[in-house]
């Protein structure tokens, strides 16, 4: 690893319980993923866990307000679209795909919607 790269954690949110933190990080290397940390009385316990490891570069996490799902936008050259993942695991699932840049997801306050960003291409 490179000096400088992999202590660069950015765009961080804190889970609705406070037990955990998701946030971007270049920590292997090459391209930011997804990285969760767990937390106990708002400490890091033990090692973050990847959460995302797509080609591109994943940002702005956003938790649903029942901790189950993350919201986050993948940066892939020139386009920015919506996915979701799985805080316990699992395959993310493409939210938008057109070629606006769809970027800061936000979820209804009941997690039944997700608003986000549309700017130009």
């Amino acid at each position: 690893m490179e000096p400088g790269r992999g202590l660069r954690p950015f765009d961080a949110a804190v889970a609705p319980d406070g037990n955990q933190l998701a946030f971007g990080s270049d920590r292997d290397g090459g391209r930011f993923d997804l990285w969760v940390q767990p937390l106990q009385e708002g400490e890091p316990v033990g090692p973050p866990r990847r959460l995302t490891e797509g080609p591109r570069t994943e940002s702005n996490p956003r938790y649903s307000p029942d901790g189950r799902w993350i919201a986050y936008y993948e940066i892939s050259e020139d386009n920015r679209d919506i996915w979701i993942a799985p805080v316990s695991g699992g395959n993310p699932v493409q939210f938008t795909d057109h070629p606006a840049a769809d970027v800061h997801p936000a979820w209804s306050p009941d997690g039944s919607l997700l608003a986000f960003c549309l700017g130009p291409k």
